[in-house]
């Protein structure tokens, strides 16, 4: 049985896409390439602490911060920009430690897209890395349930209380363990149904490293 789960609480490592053609985005990469303790990576895309890019955005967008605290998200994002978008990645994702930058040189790129008819605002993120931190999750009579199963899938050893995998082979991994013990009452097959419901579909898109993390 689940104690506590928070999508939010699970990304560490977020790609976010900003594109060199639109005025704030690149005055925000710009001013980052000048201002910030960054790393290059991949093709040109930055790296930069969540730390760093908190302060980042206080000390250079400060009036546009306090804008978007005082009209709230949901009336804010007709008029949205990367820095309400880099703004609330920080502020959702609790255990975020650190933030890649894509840069998108395509000239002819809209954030905008025709849902029902409505014309949406869409930034675009992807998860890099996150972790579950089982012991959080799962209640004491649970933790013990899931961890067997981990084990015996080969996802975590016996007495080692970290391992690191694909979001896809965790969730495949579980899925034929469910369907092998379809049926069953047992508390490890529950305890199954229960992880796999933690790695929903943004991480199942996304495909991130997870870390999985357990007390025994």
């Amino acid at each position: 049985m689940i104690n506590y789960y928070d999508f939010n609480d699970v990304a560490t490592v977020i790609d976010a896409t900003l594109f060199k053609y639109n005025y704030i985005d690149n005055r925000i990469l710009t001013l980052v390439k000048n201002q910030l303790d960054y790393r290059v990576v991949n093709d040109g895309s930055l790296l930069v602490s969540k730390e760093q890019l908190s302060l980042f955005l206080k000390e250079n967008f400060q009036s546009d911060i306090n804008r978007i605290n005082a009209t709230g998200f949901e009336q804010f994002h007709k008029e949205a920009t990367t820095v309400y978008f880099l703004h609330k990645i920080l502020t959702d994702f609790t255990n975020l430690e650190y933030v890649k930058m894509t840069i998108n040189k395509n000239k002819s790129y809209s954030r905008l897209s025709d849902i029902d008819g409505v014309k949406t605002l869409r930034f675009n993120f992807k998860v890099l890395a996150g972790t579950l931190r089982l012991y959080d999750i799962f209640k004491e009579e649970s933790l013990k349930e899931i961890n067997n199963t981990l084990i015996s899938l080969g996802l975590m050893q016996k007495n080692v209380p970290y391992a690191r995998h694909h979001a896809s082979h965790i969730f495949n991994a579980l899925d034929s363990f469910v369907r092998s013990n379809e049926g069953s009452d047992a508390k490890e097959f529950e305890a199954a149904l229960d992880l796999m419901d933690c790695i929903e579909a943004k991480i199942q898109d996304d495909n991130p490293k997870i870390m999985l993390i357990t007390d025994y």
